[in-house]
C-alpha cells in the first residue's frame, strides 16, 4: 500500500510531459522532411502508402484543429468522405476507435459531422509520395489517422494498431489515409514556432 501511495504522490509531482517523454517516447519536435518521414516508416514498418503531409504551417495550424489538438488521433468518414462522429464529444478519449473500427459494417449508424475527407486533402495536405491527392474510391469507410515522429512509440501502439483493425475488418472496406503533424524544414519557421501546445 506503501508503494502504491508513493508511486501516485511522485506522478502528481512529475508533468505528464515529462511522463509522455519517458513512458512513450515523445520528443521535443524538431524540422523534419519528406526524406525523414520516409526513413522514419521504414524502420518503425509503418506502411507508406497513402501517406499526406501538412503543405505549409497554416495548413498546420488549421488542420490541427480538426483533429482536437491532438495527435495521434483519427476521424472516421463515410463512404461519401463525410465525418462520422463515434465519439461522445470532443473531450472523449480515441480509445473508442478501437473497439468501433472492428465492429464497422454497413448497419453500422454514426452521427454526421461538418468535415469531408476529400476536401480536407485537397485544402491542408500533399501527396508524401504519390502525385495523386484523389482519396475516395470504391470504399466504405475511410479513416484519417495523424502522426508524428516527435510523438515516439504512440505511432506503432494506435497508429498502426488502428491501421491493422481496419485492414482485418473483413465485414467492410476501411481505407487508411494517413497525415503526417511533423514541422517541415521548408515551412521557415523560427525556434519559437516549433512546438506543439
Amino acid at each position: 500500500m506503501k508503494r502504491i501511495i508513493m508511486l501516485f504522490c511522485l506522478l502528481a509531482l512529475v508533468s505528464c510531459q515529462q511522463i509522455g517523454k519517458t513512458i512513450f517516447g515523445f520528443k521535443d519536435p524538431k524540422l523534419e522532411n519528406p526524406q525523414n518521414i520516409k526513413m522514419y516508416l521504414d524502420q518503425n514498418k509503418m506502411q507508406h502508402g497513402d501517406n499526406y503531409l501538412c503543405k505549409d504551417k497554416k495548413a498546420f495550424s488549421d488542420i490541427i484543429k480538426v483533429f482536437y489538438k491532438r495527435i495521434p488521433e483519427a476521424i472516421l468518414f463515410d463512404k461519401n468522405g463525410n465525418e462520422l462522429i463515434y465519439k461522445e464529444d470532443s473531450e472523449s478519449c480515441n480509445a473508442g476507435l478501437f473497439r468501433v473500427i472492428p465492429n464497422l459494417d454497413a448497419n453500422t449508424k454514426l452521427k454526421t459531422g461538418t468535415h469531408n475527407i476529400q476536401q480536407l486533402i485537397t485544402d491542408f495536405t500533399i501527396p508524401l509520395e504519390s502525385e495523386s491527392m484523389h482519396v475516395m474510391n470504391d470504399s466504405d469507410y475511410y479513416l484519417m489517422i495523424n502522426w508524428a515522429i516527435f510523438v515516439g512509440n504512440r505511432n506503432v501502439d494506435h497508429v498502426s494498431a488502428w491501421q491493422e483493425l481496419a485492414e482485418n475488418n473483413r465485414k467492410v472496406k476501411i481505407k487508411v489515409v494517413k497525415l503526417n503533424m511533423d514541422f517541415q524544414d521548408g515551412w521557415g519557421l523560427t525556434e519559437k514556432e516549433i512546438q506543439f501546445k
